[in-house]
């Protein structure tokens, strides 16, 4: 006979069992190791997360007709043999087409030691549908620029493509990554031929196009287009003859921004007879000749690293241009070069180690080289004046960090406010050049402090009221970026 302890033992295993091995929550118990999210979530990780490893488990096949950017290809299959390429501290997003091979391949890296790991619910489908980007290895690029309608944006696989492209409608071409989504011109022809207005060119390398005393560039702008941007690219000629960067010629509205633009052969950034021209946040450094312009309006060069060129910039016949917030460095005949232009504005500027700062090279032309005071001036590495007193009128004693004696270009171009010390913009902390994320970290970690705490710093005060509070964070955020 069965003591009624015993049978009290097996029921209460019996609910034990029932409660904790069923198959609901045996999946349960599964599911928990990860965390399933919605696309709009993972879009929200991905851009705010620049540590985040976007893992694809597909195929090569499917991987090539569209994936998230910069994601690495394990396909699911293959995963449990190459978890050496994976650190099991970091934060893994993983996605399929749909979500079920995600979910698989989430659980082989939880049951290996992964802590932090998110399946993406929908796969790559989803992630579409939503109207997120996807970028396409292209057998063929112009073959997908002629099919493309008005308007669309074609997002370009990292890859090798050795093709010459003709833009001839109003698109935007964006690259996955600027350092390995190449299109080489192969040392012949023009790399990006825009013979359309409205024409978006981001993230790409450009390499091994043609030499430019034959017409041929990077990208080059037939005359009368407009609206055409040139952002965020490489153009590197160290990785094959880039002769000319960018060639524009009777443009309006041209923007060249935020690209890397070394060790080209010929001029690096040339435009002629256009307007509205803005050549922004620039690397310009290490060139055989320089960034030139000829008879341009309306002009502005600003944010630019303009260094060991043989000219920094040249300005031919041009006027109503502005140039502010440049750095031009040990470039080895000047940092800017001025042909019968006048009437251009140019101030906050940093001058260094040129061997000639500017060279004028006809006299009468006039610029002003000041936004008066006490915005100020340049700031020259070779000025030798002091600053004693302050004021617009040296009236009175004091330093306002601006010089007490002008600098002189020439007897008609001259600094009346030369700057003590290097220009940066309001509210870059950290002196890199650009008002950032890591600057708006600097202020709040100073957050509420002043002078007597020990997380002070004075540079996160910039309104300079001896507290780092809500003010300074404005004025951090008016400037960004």
């Amino acid at each position: 006979m069965i003591s009624m302890k015993l049978v009290t033992i097996i029921l209460a295993f019996g609910l034990l069992s029932t409660m904790f091995f069923s198959p609901l929550n045996v999946q349960s118990a599964l599911a928990a190791t990860y965390t399933d999210v919605s696309v709009v979530a993972a879009k929200t990780m991905i851009d705010t997360d620049p540590a985040l490893v976007v893992l694809d488990v597909r195929n090569q096949s499917e991987y090539d007709t569209g994936h998230i950017r910069n994601t690495k290809l394990i396909p699911v299959w293959a995963l449990p043999t190459r978890l050496n390429e994976l650190n099991p501290s970091d934060t893994i997003l993983v996605y399929c087409k749909a979500g079920s091979r995600s979910a698989v391949a989430c659980q082989t890296l939880v049951n290996n030691g992964f802590t932090d790991v998110y399946n993406m619910i929908g796969g790559i489908t989803a992630w579409i549908a939503e109207g997120y980007p996807a970028y396409v290895n292209y057998s063929s690029i112009q073959a997908a620029i002629d099919s493309a309608s008005t308007g669309s944006t074609l997002y370009v696989s990292s890859g090798l493509y050795h093709e010459h492209l003709t833009v001839n409608k109003p698109l935007t071409l964006i690259g996955e990554n600027k350092s390995n989504t190449i299109i080489d011109g192969s040392g012949n022809g023009t790399i990006f031929n825009v013979t359309s207005s409205d024409v978006y060119i981001n993230h790409f390398m450009m390499q091994n196009c043609g030499d430019s005393s034959q017409g041929f560039y990077g990208v080059c702008v037939e005359p009368y287009c407009s609206h055409v941007s040139i952002t965020d690219n490489n153009m590197v000629g160290s990785l094959g003859v880039l002769s000319n960067s960018v060639r524009a010629d009777l443009g309006e509205d041209i923007l060249i921004g935020r690209n890397n633009v070394t060790d080209c052969v010929d001029w690096c950034i040339y435009v002629t007879n256009s307007s509205s021209v803005r050549v922004l946040e620039n690397n310009i450094a290490d060139n055989w000749a320089e960034a030139r312009f000829e008879n341009c309006t309306e002009l502005v060069f600003s944010g630019n690293n303009v260094t060991n060129n043989p000219v920094g910039v040249a300005l031919e016949n041009c006027s109503g241009s502005t140039l502010v917030g440049n750095s031009f460095q040990s470039n080895l005949f000047s940092g800017i070069h001025l042909s019968r232009s006048s009437n251009n504005l140019i101030f906050h500027n940093n001058f260094v180690e040129n061997t000639q700062q500017v060279h004028v090279e006809e006299s009468g032309y006039i610029n002003t080289w000041d936004n008066g005071y006490p915005s100020g001036g340049n700031y020259w590495g070779s000025y030798t004046g002091v600053d004693v007193y302050s004021g617009p009128y040296q009236n009175e004693t004091g330093s306002d960090g601006i010089g007490d004696t002008e600098y002189v270009i020439d007897a008609y171009n001259r600094d009346r406010y030369p700057l003590m010390e290097p220009y940066s913009p309001l509210g870059d902390i950290n002196g890199d050049g650009i008002v950032d994320i890591y600057d708006l970290i600097l202020v709040a970690s100073a957050y509420g402090s002043t002078p007597a705490d020990p997380n002070w710093n004075p540079d996160s005060d910039i309104n300079g009221d001896f507290a780092v509070d809500i003010y300074d964070l404005i004025l951090v955020a008016a400037q960004y970026g």
